[in-house]
């Protein structure tokens, strides 16, 4: 940094520069000349087929310019946009992504409207019947299976519209819980039956390997499990942890969903999680997802398995939140015994007003 005349530096000492003319000249050039006046730029998102706005679309503008939702009527507005190329990209679930050029001028910036392409995608029945080996985890190849990477791109479009909700408009949310064991006659006896009120969940974030820990609760250290939520499929940490496959069409909950598989390689010897997305074939929507734990056994001796089904509805328009977990353990003991948790969504609060 330079100080011109008398000034102090940093370090507090007086410092005197001395500029010759034509130095003085250039730095007077820098300060009079005015910069170019930032923009306002805007447009609307509506489906190519019917022209009908598409709201909660998320629209990025690079560089600069953090991803955003469209409003209730498909519009986006970026605020202080300097002169220069950008570009625009647009992704809505069930559609085709969109990443155009945009030039915005120094004295006034265009007004667009873009148009997205529903996605058409033809799926055989049910193709997978066996476990997989996980062998190459990661993305899938879309040169080598594109239905596959089509697939697997809306259930990870699923979880970037889930986490930017998360991240745009903070919630908290009530539950209604019951758990209850169940023994190997079948009778059952209730545990507890409760509500709590919990917050958008934030600080736990993937590893793997890394899903059971040891934590103080009501009776002392408890071993407690974190399974992966739907935001952790747009975790590039958890991705590259797992191998997916497409299990093609398939039934639950009385509906034909779209299924896609997932498992940690072999390689990760501590409990992990294996699992199944189901979507909704005609509008791309997450539905259910299964998670289940694999090597339960090495954090947790006394359990046998863990499998959570969770079903998602929609929060907003596009974007799925968990509606109803139902957890059950299995115990290693004798009796084969069974814990059985259940969550009913109740109630969402948001902080601030979702787009109108």
């Amino acid at each position: 940094m330079v100080y011109a005349g008398d000034s102090k530096s940093p370090g507090g000492n007086p410092v005197r520069v001395r500029l010759s003319p034509r130095a003085f000249t250039t730095l007077l050039f820098v300060v009079l000349a005015a910069p170019a006046r930032a923009q306002s730029f805007s447009g609307t998102i509506v489906s190519s087929t019917s022209g009908a706005p598409l709201p909660f679309s998320i629209v990025a503008l690079l560089p600069g310019f953090d991803q955003r939702f469209t409003d209730g009527a498909g519009r986006f507005e970026f605020r202080g946009v300097p002169a220069g190329r950008y570009h625009l990209i647009v992704r809505q679930i069930g559609y085709y992504p969109l990443d155009s050029a945009v030039s915005i001028g120094p004295d006034a910036a265009p007004t667009v409207q873009l148009a997205l392409r529903h996605l058409a995608l033809e799926l055989p029945a049910l193709t997978v019947t066996a476990p997989q080996t996980c062998v190459a985890p990661g993305s899938p190849d879309s040169s080598a299976d594109s239905r596959l990477s089509t697939v697997f791109g809306q259930v990870l479009e699923n979880a970037r519209r889930l986490r930017l909700l998360n991240d745009s408009f903070p919630y908290e949310y009530r539950l209604l819980r019951s758990t209850w064991t169940v023994d190997r006659d079948g009778r059952e006896e209730l545990v507890r039956r409760d509500t709590l009120t919990q917050e958008t969940e934030e600080g736990w974030t993937y590893r793997p390997g890394r899903l059971v820990a040891l934590r103080r609760g009501p009776a002392g250290q408890e071993l407690f499990v974190r399974l992966p939520t739907l935001v952790d499929f747009a975790d590039s940490v958890f991705v590259d942890a797992h191998c997916f496959w497409l299990a093609g069409r398939d039934s639950l909950g009385g509906d034909t969903l779209l299924r896609l598989d997932f498992a940690p390689p072999a390689a990760i010897r501590t409990t992990d999680v294996a699992g199944a997305a189901s979507l909704d074939p005609a509008t791309y929507q997450l539905r259910y997802t299964i998670v289940r734990l694999t090597r339960p056994e090495r954090d947790m001796r006394d359990v046998a398995s863990l499998v959570a089904t969770s079903r998602f509805r929609e929060i907003a328009p596009g974007i799925p939140l968990q509606d109803h977990v139902r957890a059950v353990t299995t115990l290693r003991a004798s009796n084969r015994e069974q814990r059985i948790e259940e969550q009913w969504l109740l109630m969402v609060n948001f902080r601030r007003p979702l787009l109108r």
